[in-house]
């Protein structure tokens, strides 16, 4: 799956809001992360380095749990920085999704990521279920979803 110029323009204005402002990429992945949790059945039972069943509050001030989105966030940001250059997007597709598959993180957590990802961009953003941003969100997942299947 190919992102039109519409996900691109969508998911680089979106990005750039979500991580706005001081510790902005930080913020972003916490709210991001802890979203997961609250919405991806089983999420919190595949973090190994730290307690992900302490509450939000608590996590936030975990080390471990800040490290570990620190992660996530550089590989988002790398897919977002890459989505204009489909060649390297779709390398950096690549890495990630063999790097779940070594981990045993697969569709069944992806599956619904995509599925529900247009509810925290709708949230976080305050747009509506028909904006481009949520859309946009909902098929970068589902072009790493294509790549994890061959993976």
């Amino acid at each position: 799956m190919s992102l039109s110029d519409a996900d691109k323009k969508a998911l680089d204005a979106s990005w750039k809001k979500l991580t706005a402002g001081a510790d902005g990429k930080k913020n972003a992945g916490i709210n991001l992360v802890l979203w997961m949790f609250a919405n991806v059945p089983n999420m919190r039972a595949q973090f190994s380095k730290f307690n992900a069943n302490q509450s939000d509050d608590a996590l936030r001030g975990d080390a471990e749990f800040v490290k570990q989105v620190n992660v996530i966030v550089a590989s988002l940001d790398g897919l977002l920085q890459s989505v204009n250059n489909p060649g390297q997007l779709q390398a950096n597709l690549d890495k990630l999704a063999k790097s779940h598959v070594n981990l045993k993180i697969g569709l069944e957590f992806f599956g619904p990521l995509q599925q529900n990802i247009h509810s925290f961009i709708e949230s976080a953003l305050g747009v509506g279920a028909g904006s481009d941003e949520p859309k946009a969100w909902a098929n970068l997942i589902a072009a790493f979803n294509d790549t994890l299947k061959k993976a």
